[in-house]
């Protein structure tokens, strides 16, 4: 049976700043603490024996028999949030990323895998020690659902795939986007924009010109390109809302290449609650507009847009 949630263990002061530079006794994640952890899946070997690794969830809140969880641990430094990472590291980490989906894969094609990672104690963090979660469960869930249909109902419409019809709208372009534009970032693989209907202002998805289902596809020049947009969105987010906690989300569609579905991730800044109206209507209220979201951060980037 998996535990409560209130039995999980929580970091005593999750807005408390990292310590500097040394590991935390009290800290699983760290070097050392390794008869804490549960079964340590895969490794990314370094200097300080790992860069990056994969451990069995010791506090899933599914049973065994309703799907598996897994937290991937993205630095030995306790010191270090994700946005502190560099480039090569978060690449490093992107790759574990993909290596855990395609072992879901594999063991379970036909359940569906969530990736996610919790900044910040309103993004649902519990531990500061920088890490993300995976868990593969059987569906379909509620959230997938409707995105699969969305996506399906587009291809049914037009003939294509929606993602990929969004992301050779500006291809080609020698200007930045225009005042009206919800382009954020365009890079050799990937492009930024935010929501039409966002959650939260500056709620952003990123989406790879290549199509496929699965991130458990991306090749590793993707991820390195992906790492490098990630970090320069992810700073110009924090900037803009005064370093609000945020969710980056994995939209997985497994293993099977399907002409509609196409994977990408969102990055939601945590900066409205859900009130009455929002939890009767299972919608969202945000208090900006997506165009003007947009402009902020691409002014935020310094019109430095890559192509």
């Amino acid at each position: 049976m998996a535990p409560l949630r209130g039995e999980r263990p929580r970091d005593p002061a999750i807005g408390a700043e990292r310590s500097e530079g040394r590991a935390l006794d009290s800290c699983p994640f760290c070097p050392g603490a390794e008869e804490a952890l549960g079964a340590i899946l895969q490794e990314v070997p370094g200097p300080e024996g790992w860069h990056a690794r994969a451990v069995a969830n010791r506090f899933p809140f599914l049973g065994p028999e309703e799907g598996l969880q897994e937290v991937l641990v993205e630095t030995p430094r306790h010191d270090r949030a994700f946005c502190q990472l560099g480039p090569r590291q978060v690449a490093l980490v992107l790759g574990l990323y993909r290596d855990r989906v395609r072992a879901c894969h594999e063991r379970r094609s036909d359940w569906e895998v969530h990736l996610f990672r919790n900044e910040g104690r309103d993004a649902g963090t519990s531990r500061v020690h920088a890490h993300a979660q995976l868990v593969t469960l059987q569906g379909p869930t509620p959230g997938r659902r409707r995105l699969e249909g969305c996506l399906s109902e587009y291809h049914s419409a037009h003939a294509e795939c929606g993602i990929c019809a969004a992301g050779s709208a500006g291809e080609g372009s020698p200007h930045p986007p225009g005042p009206g534009s919800r382009e954020v970032l365009r890079s050799r693989h990937f492009v930024a924009a935010t929501l039409w209907a966002p959650l939260d202002p500056y709620h952003l998805r990123i989406f790879p010109f290549r199509h496929g289902p699965s991130i458990a596809q991306a090749e590793s020049d993707e991820l390195s390109d992906l790492a490098d947009m990630l970090l320069r969105l992810l700073d110009a987010t924090e900037a803009l809302t005064g370093g609000a906690a945020w969710n980056l989300l994995v939209h997985d569609h497994g293993p099977l290449e399907q002409p509609a579905l196409h994977w990408h991730l969102e990055v939601r800044p945590r900066l409205t609650r859900a009130a009455g109206f929002e939890q009767l209507t299972g919608t969202g209220v945000c208090p900006s507009d997506p165009e003007a979201d947009a402009g902020r951060l691409r002014a935020a980037l310094g019109h430095h847009l890559s192509h």
